[in-house]
Protein backbone atom coordinates (compact mmCIF):
# COMPACT_ATOMS: atom_id res chain seq x y z
CA UNK A 1 0.00 0.00 0.00
CA UNK A 2 3.24 2.65 0.33
CA UNK A 3 3.66 2.71 -3.37
CA UNK A 4 1.64 5.47 -4.82
CA UNK A 5 -0.05 3.70 -7.86
CA UNK A 6 -1.47 1.04 -4.74
CA UNK A 7 -2.46 4.37 -2.82
CA UNK A 8 -4.28 6.23 -5.87
CA UNK A 9 -6.31 2.76 -6.57
CA UNK A 10 -7.41 2.69 -3.36
CA UNK A 11 -7.95 6.43 -2.70
CA UNK A 12 -10.00 5.96 -6.44
CA UNK A 13 -12.30 3.26 -4.87
CA UNK A 14 -13.77 5.04 -1.83
CA UNK A 15 -16.90 6.43 -3.69
CA UNK A 16 -16.61 10.56 -2.20
CA UNK A 17 -13.04 10.47 -3.96
CA UNK A 18 -14.13 8.49 -7.41
CA UNK A 19 -13.62 11.93 -9.31
CA UNK A 20 -10.96 13.61 -8.15
CA UNK A 21 -8.47 14.74 -10.69
CA UNK A 22 -4.81 13.27 -10.61
CA UNK A 23 -3.46 16.40 -9.12
CA UNK A 24 -6.18 16.37 -6.00
CA UNK A 25 -5.01 12.70 -5.47
CA UNK A 26 -1.52 14.01 -5.41
CA UNK A 27 -2.19 16.30 -3.30
CA UNK A 28 -4.47 13.97 -0.67
CA UNK A 29 -1.49 11.68 -0.87
CA UNK A 30 1.34 15.01 -0.16
CA UNK A 31 -0.90 16.33 2.60
CA UNK A 32 -2.16 13.17 4.24
CA UNK A 33 -0.55 11.09 6.86
CA UNK A 34 -0.38 7.59 6.31
CA UNK A 35 -1.13 5.66 9.37
CA UNK A 36 -1.34 1.97 10.22
CA UNK A 37 -3.32 0.75 13.15
CA UNK A 38 -3.47 -2.47 14.61
CA UNK A 39 -6.36 -4.30 15.62
CA UNK A 40 -8.19 -3.26 18.31
CA UNK A 41 -6.38 0.71 18.24
CA UNK A 42 -8.57 3.79 18.37
CA UNK A 43 -8.46 5.83 15.32
CA UNK A 44 -10.77 8.27 16.59
CA UNK A 45 -12.42 9.18 20.14
CA UNK A 46 -15.65 10.55 20.95
CA UNK A 47 -15.94 13.95 22.32
CA UNK A 48 -12.12 14.40 20.68
CA UNK A 49 -11.59 17.57 18.79
CA UNK A 50 -12.13 16.80 15.47
CA UNK A 51 -9.02 17.97 13.79
CA UNK A 52 -8.56 15.65 10.75
CA UNK A 53 -10.87 13.15 8.72
CA UNK A 54 -9.40 9.73 8.04
CA UNK A 55 -9.74 7.93 4.95
CA UNK A 56 -8.90 3.96 5.84
CA UNK A 57 -7.53 1.97 2.89
CA UNK A 58 -7.26 -1.11 3.86
CA UNK A 59 -9.05 -2.99 6.72
CA UNK A 60 -12.50 -2.76 8.56
CA UNK A 61 -13.21 -0.83 11.62
CA UNK A 62 -16.59 -0.76 14.30
CA UNK A 63 -18.08 2.59 15.27
CA UNK A 64 -19.59 3.32 18.64
CA UNK A 65 -20.98 5.65 20.90
CA UNK A 66 -21.42 5.91 24.32
CA UNK A 67 -24.47 6.40 26.23
CA UNK A 68 -25.83 6.28 29.80
CA UNK A 69 -26.50 2.34 29.24
CA UNK A 70 -23.16 1.79 27.89
CA UNK A 71 -21.15 1.18 24.34
CA UNK A 72 -23.72 1.15 21.66
CA UNK A 73 -22.58 -0.49 18.41
CA UNK A 74 -23.66 1.73 15.49
CA UNK A 75 -21.76 -0.04 12.23
CA UNK A 76 -18.97 -2.19 11.09
CA UNK A 77 -17.12 -0.61 7.99
CA UNK A 78 -14.44 -2.14 5.64
CA UNK A 79 -12.39 -0.22 3.31
CA UNK A 80 -12.16 1.99 1.06
CA UNK A 81 -14.07 4.48 3.26
CA UNK A 82 -13.73 8.10 5.08
CA UNK A 83 -14.30 8.31 8.50
CA UNK A 84 -14.06 11.73 10.91
CA UNK A 85 -15.94 13.91 7.90
CA UNK A 86 -18.99 14.84 10.31
CA UNK A 87 -16.99 16.65 12.95
CA UNK A 88 -14.79 17.92 10.66
CA UNK A 89 -17.39 19.35 8.50
CA UNK A 90 -19.50 20.67 11.46
CA UNK A 91 -16.63 21.70 13.35
CA UNK A 92 -17.71 19.86 16.36
CA UNK A 93 -16.04 17.02 18.67
CA UNK A 94 -16.55 12.98 17.49
CA UNK A 95 -19.75 12.07 17.42
CA UNK A 96 -18.44 8.53 17.81
CA UNK A 97 -15.34 6.06 18.54
CA UNK A 98 -14.09 4.45 15.43
CA UNK A 99 -11.59 1.61 16.30
CA UNK A 100 -9.39 -1.11 13.89
CA UNK A 101 -11.08 -4.48 13.92
CA UNK A 102 -8.19 -5.60 11.47
CA UNK A 103 -4.94 -3.59 10.55
CA UNK A 104 -6.09 -0.68 9.22
CA UNK A 105 -4.13 1.50 6.79
CA UNK A 106 -5.15 5.18 6.65
CA UNK A 107 -4.21 8.48 5.62
CA UNK A 108 -5.17 11.05 7.85
CA UNK A 109 -6.05 14.56 6.60
CA UNK A 110 -5.87 17.67 8.82
CA UNK A 111 -8.98 19.17 8.82
CA UNK A 112 -7.48 22.19 7.01
CA UNK A 113 -5.67 20.67 4.26
CA UNK A 114 -9.72 19.03 3.81
CA UNK A 115 -11.19 21.82 3.43
CA UNK A 116 -8.67 23.06 1.38
CA UNK A 117 -9.50 19.51 -0.71
CA UNK A 118 -12.81 20.46 -0.66
CA UNK A 119 -12.18 24.07 -2.22
CA UNK A 120 -10.55 22.25 -5.21
CA UNK A 121 -13.84 20.39 -5.69
CA UNK A 122 -17.13 21.52 -4.62
CA UNK A 123 -18.79 18.69 -5.27
CA UNK A 124 -16.72 16.52 -2.68
CA UNK A 125 -18.50 18.94 -0.15
CA UNK A 126 -22.07 17.64 -0.82
CA UNK A 127 -20.99 14.05 -0.79
CA UNK A 128 -19.57 14.27 2.10
CA UNK A 129 -22.86 15.81 3.54
CA UNK A 130 -25.11 13.32 2.25
CA UNK A 131 -22.80 10.59 3.73
CA UNK A 132 -22.69 12.26 6.95
CA UNK A 133 -26.67 12.70 7.47
CA UNK A 134 -26.88 9.19 6.48
CA UNK A 135 -24.20 8.07 9.84
CA UNK A 136 -26.25 10.51 12.17
CA UNK A 137 -29.03 8.63 10.90
CA UNK A 138 -27.53 5.02 11.40
CA UNK A 139 -26.39 6.52 14.96
CA UNK A 140 -29.78 8.03 15.72
CA UNK A 141 -31.53 4.45 14.75
CA UNK A 142 -28.51 2.31 16.99
CA UNK A 143 -28.91 4.63 19.88
CA UNK A 144 -32.49 4.49 20.05
CA UNK A 145 -32.79 0.84 19.80
CA UNK A 146 -30.50 0.10 22.06
CA UNK A 147 -32.52 2.88 24.52
CA UNK A 148 -35.76 0.78 23.87
CA UNK A 149 -34.36 -2.74 25.20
Amino acid sequence: MNDSSGLRAAIRATSAFRDLSEDDISFLIEAGDLRTFEPDAILMAQGEQADAVMLILAGEVTVTTDSPRGVIPISTIRAPCLVGETGALAQLPRTATVRAQTVCTCISLERGQFNRLMEGFPELHQRLSAIAVERLRESSKAVTAALLV
